[in-house]
């Protein structure tokens, strides 16, 4: 989790990430970050509580699709750097979206 790394070393403090698993991100952060399961992410996704959104994972297909934006004012600010992508093609057409 470098990017979490990184954004601490550059002061940032009010980090949530979301993973698989946590056990060893817990050893790697301690208390530094708020850590979360992946089941965790739609709820997290829709709560309006985020300005950006980082995805960086390996999937098999998207984890965010447009069904889970209905409704709902997405992060201003989403990156997917995730091979293939892990949002759907209609979630990237929305604006404030880097891939």
């Amino acid at each position: 989790m470098w990017l979490g790394g990184e954004l601490l070393r550059n002061g940032y403090r009010n980090i949530t990430i979301i993973n698989r698993t946590t056990d060893k991100l817990k050893y790697e952060f301690k208390d530094s970050v708020r850590l979360l399961g992946l089941e965790a992410l739609i709820n997290e996704l829709i709560s309006n509580k985020y300005d950006a959104l980082v995805v960086a994972v390996s999937v098999q297909s998207p984890l965010i699709t447009i069904n889970e934006l209905t409704n709902h004012s997405p992060p201003k600010l989403m990156i997917d750097v995730s091979t293939p992508s892990a949002l759907m093609s209609r979630v990237m057409d929305m604006s404030g979206l880097l891939s």
